[in-house]
């Protein structure tokens, strides 16, 4: 039996990337792993609704807290430019700023 390929990462990547699992609870929309706030602001489900497909899919985990965004991407030639560090960018009729944007540090198996 052939199993697709799935990135991998783990506590560290997520860290790296400014998500902290133990702030919220967790769920997985769209093949994301959506790290929540005590303010479980939903916005995040539309701001990766509204991506392009082929930037979803190397979209790993995220994480949005009054405003700034951190985000974990597959393995690979690093995070798009319209998502690296530092951006603000317009999200669900808002202004984000990327505070984290980093790859995970493990290849697809």
């Amino acid at each position: 039996m052939s199993y697709a390929r799935s990135p991998q990462f783990d506590q560290q990547d997520l860290a790296e990337a400014g998500i902290y699992t133990d702030i919220g609870p967790m769920s997985v929309y769209r093949h994301v792993l959506v790290v929540w706030d005590k303010d479980h602001d939903a916005r995040i489900l539309e701001w990766i609704d509204s991506l392009p497909k082929h930037v979803r899919r190397q979209l790993l985990a995220a994480h949005e807290h009054e405003g700034v965004l951190n985000l974990l991407w597959a393995a690979g030639a690093g995070p798009p430019t319209e998502f690296a560090r530092h951006q603000t960018i317009d999200a669900a009729e808002d202004n984000w700023y990327i505070d984290g944007s980093v790859c995970a540090s493990r290849h697809l198996t």
